[in-house]
C-alpha cells in the first residue's frame, strides 16, 4: 500500500518494471532480511495468482533480491557481564531492567511490560507474548527457563498482584 500509494492494484499494472520499483523499495525502505523475506512472500504470491490465470505468465520470474548477511550485532563477553552486574550505577531500576534483559534474552521492550502473571517462580519459568513479533510469527510466545541471576532481580523486586508491572 505505502509502495503503490493506493489500497488495490490489479494484476495488468504488475509487470516487470513495477516488481522491480517494489523489490528496490524494500530494499531502500528496510534492512536486515525484511526485505528478502518480504519480496520472497511477494513472488510466491505472483506464483499463484500465475497458476490462478491472473498472470499469463510470472512477472515476477526474473527478478530477485539478494539476502544480507544479517546485522553485526556485538556480544558482551562473560566478564564484561560480570563487571556490569558490580559496577555502581546511578539509577538501579534500570540496571536491574537491562541486567534481566541479558539473563533472558528479552527486548527490553518485553521487560518493561513484564508482568508478575507472566511469571511462575517455583517452576523458574517466565511465559510471555514478545511484543515485536506478535502479530508477524507464529512463535510469538517465549518460555525461558529462568537463571539463578534472572530469579535472584526477581526476588529482589517487590512482588505484586497478579497485573502489576515487575519493572
Amino acid at each position: 500500500v505505502k509502495y503503490v500509494n493506493k489500497e488495490v492494484i490489479i494484476p495488468p499494472e504488475i509487470d516487470e518494471n513495477f516488481i522491480k520499483g517494489f523489490k528496490n523499495y524494500l530494499e531502500e525502505k528496510l534492512n536486515g532480511d525484511t526485505p528478502y523475506n518480504y519480496f520472497t512472500k511477494f513472488k510466491q504470491l505472483c506464483k499463484q495468482a500465475t497458476r490462478d490465470g491472473l498472470f499469463p505468465e510470472d512477472p515476477a520470474v526474473n527478478v530477485s533480491v539478494s539476502r544480507s548477511n544479517g546485522l553485526k550485532k556485538e556480544i558482551l563477553t562473560f566478564d564484561e557481564i560480570k563487571r556490569l552486574s558490580t559496577t555502581q550505577c546511578g539509577n538501579d531500576e534500570i540496571k536491574d531492567d537491562f541486567l534481566f534483559c541479558l539473563n533472558t534474552g528479552l527486548r527490553f521492550v518485553d521487560v518493561k511490560s513484564l508482568l508478575w502473571q507472566h511469571i511462575d517462580l517455583p517452576s523458574n519459568l517466565l511465559r510471555k507474548e514478545q511484543t515485536k513479533v506478535r502479530h508477524s510469527s507464529k512463535a510469538a510466545y517465549v518460555y525461558i527457563d529462568l537463571n539463578s541471576n534472572a530469579r535472584a532481580i526477581l526476588e529482589n523486586r517487590k512482588k505484586g498482584l497478579r497485573g502489576d508491572f515487575i519493572f
